[in-house]
């Protein structure tokens, strides 16, 4: 990551208390960090997402593995163990509503909340109920009227209300994820999975496809079921995963706590935390508000932030695109990512401008999806292309040596090291990326560090 970008990551990670999340371990307390934003984003209503000046929707959410006992053990403690009781606390509190109603239904005098009274209509049901009866609107009016019954939903009748009420479900077996589809809320799923070895991932690999592509659950009235997973992986299985079949590599994010030999792009090594950061308490009063608004029947419209975020989405996508080579699909799977962290960090900073009077920074949030997706590319380059990966280290360090004495130019260099033009530009792109070498004049010259060392130095 190049110095400039780097220094906008460290300024936002820097109002988070990363060593309390952590654990101690930078690395782990990004990596829940990340995962709790998303986690915000994927209890979203249906539909939520940033709407651009143009009416475009970047829509909330990403389907993500959180690797290693360290990561993986803080997210089910400090967020995936909050979820499961608030779920369980809301499927207890209607068994419980729905046995004192039907006790008192029986009584001499029901009280009024006793008889499950169906909410008031939404706007479009009152349309569509219009529309049934021939010439009960004015002639000239029915498509428009058809298009606003396209645009919304209905609010849940009480039966859906009473019934579909998974938000969140946590489950290691494929069984369960099916019954759990047939009861989920608004037909949005968000899968907390615990993955206890690749076998079983492989198993249970269609039926996670299932909710995160989206199927039809049968019926002639049938309603599409599509949410997010997010697999907890304590035992490294997901390495296996990928090892074993590299050309179907599944589609998420992967956040994991890496190995020494895989050199791995690190958060900034040093953070002084802001005076008064962010601490886990505000991430998990988001997660309530965030679970709250979702159960809300009294709310059933998507969550917009109106933003003209086209321009950086174009940005994020030509990114992603220059991935593509080392990670197959990386531009599918990382183009929620954004908009996903964006929406996440808003909601952080409303919450911490309640008790705090102020906002958060945002300038860094996109510096944080690169290092999220690096960190995942790389890291399936190096179980994969080990061999390359050690060439490609040696070719660096002979360019480095060709630029000790003097300035060169891409043919120099390419004839000089005897590898194609495309490869020498494709290592002298990714020097540039870490800061070791610039261009000027249509020459490449070393780049000096702060201190002095040079980019040999700090290559070696």
């Amino acid at each position: 990551m190049p110095p400039q970008s780097a220094a906008r990551l460290e300024t936002f990670l820097s109002q988070f208390d990363l060593t309390d999340l952590g654990d101690g371990n930078r690395v782990a307390g990004v990596n829940v960090l990340a995962a709790c934003i998303c986690s915000i984003a994927n209890l979203s209503p249906p539909g939520s997402g940033i709407l651009s000046k143009n009416e475009r929707a970047f829509d909330f959410g990403t389907d993500l593995v959180v690797s290693g006992g360290l990561s993986s053990g803080l997210y089910q403690d400090l967020v995936g163990a909050q979820l499961a009781r608030q779920q369980d606390n809301y499927n207890a509190h209607i068994k419980s509503y729905l046995m004192a109603a039907d006790q008192d239904r029986r009584s001499p005098n029901p009280r009024p909340w006793s008889s499950h009274p169906e909410p008031d209509m939404a706007p479009s049901q009152d349309t569509f109920f219009g529309l049934q009866q021939k010439g009960h609107l004015p002639a000239g009016t029915y498509e428009k009227k058809w298009e606003e019954i396209l645009n919304h939903h209905p609010q849940p009748t009480r039966e859906e209300r009473y019934r579909n009420t998974q938000v969140y479900l946590r489950t290691a077996d494929q069984s369960e994820i099916n019954q759990g589809l047939a009861y989920a809320h608004r037909g949005k799923p968000f899968l907390h999975f615990g993955m206890q070895s690749p076998e079983q991932f492989r198993r249970a690999q269609p039926v996670l496809s299932k909710v995160m592509n989206g199927s039809n659950l049968g019926g002639p009235l049938s309603s599409l079921q599509q949410g997010f997973v997010l697999i907890d992986d304590s035992f490294n299985s997901f390495y296996q995963v990928i090892k074993d079949n590299p050309q179907s590599f599944p589609r998420f994010v992967w956040l994991l706590d890496g190995d020494p030999g895989m050199d791995l792009p690190q958060p900034p090594m040093e953070l002084t935390s802001a005076n008064i950061p962010v601490e886990l308490k505000h991430l998990k009063q988001c997660l309530l508000t965030a679970f709250a608004r979702r159960i809300d029947h009294y709310q059933t419209d998507p969550q917009h932030i109106r933003q003209e975020f086209t321009p950086l989405h174009a940005k994020w996508v030509r990114f992603l695109q220059t991935q593509e080579s080392a990670y197959p699909g990386i531009t599918s799977i990382g183009k929620r990512l954004l908009a996903t962290l964006y929406y996440g960090i808003q909601s952080i900073s409303n919450t911490y401008r309640e008790e705090h009077g102020q906002s958060l920074k945002a300038t860094g949030i996109y510096e944080l999806a690169q290092y999220l997706v690096l960190r995942s590319v790389t890291a399936r380059r190096s179980l994969l292309w080990a061999e390359e990966i050690e060439r490609d280290r040696q070719l660096k360090s002979r360019i480095l040596a060709r630029l000790q004495s003097k300035a060169l130019g891409n043919r120099d260099l390419y004839r000089s090291i005897k590898i194609t033009a495309a490869k020498c530009d494709e290592l002298l792109d990714s020097l540039e990326q870490d800061g070791a070498v610039r261009r000027e004049n249509n020459l490449w010259n070393l780049k000096r560090n702060s201190d002095n060392r040079s980019a040999i130095e700090l290559a070696s």
